[in-house]
């Protein structure tokens, strides 16, 4: 996805949903979420709902449950933090890749 978050305040949001299109039971061990400078981070928020739990970092020593053939629901949310303090933010437009990974392991434990 490309957006652009002209003024601090704005945000956007997209879902899609993590498919189980196996015959094996899974679950999520590990979510990955990269892209921002802890400099960017004063001022954008990437924030990310897996199954209507939030995460705001990178986390492992997960065990949700994704059954064969069900799905949840990943909302992924970038906002432009409202007020900025005026010191952390760019002289100039940024691009920022950010990025997103899920790891699963069978669940037949």
């Amino acid at each position: 996805y490309t957006v652009t978050l002209p003024s601090p305040g704005t945000s956007y949001s997209f879902t899609v949903n993590a498919k189980n299109f196996g015959t094996i039971d899974a679950k999520l061990t590990k979510l990955t979420m990269t892209g921002l400078t802890d400099a960017q981070k004063k001022y954008i928020e990437y924030k990310v709902s897996y199954n209507g739990t939030e995460y705001t970092q990178t986390t492992d020593g997960l065990a949700v449950a994704l059954a064969a053939g069900a799905s949840h629901p990943v909302v992924v949310t970038v906002t432009y933090k409202y007020p900025p303090e005026s010191t952390d933010l760019p002289t100039t437009d940024e691009s920022v890749d950010l990025t997103l990974a899920l790891d699963y392991e069978d669940n037949t434990n």
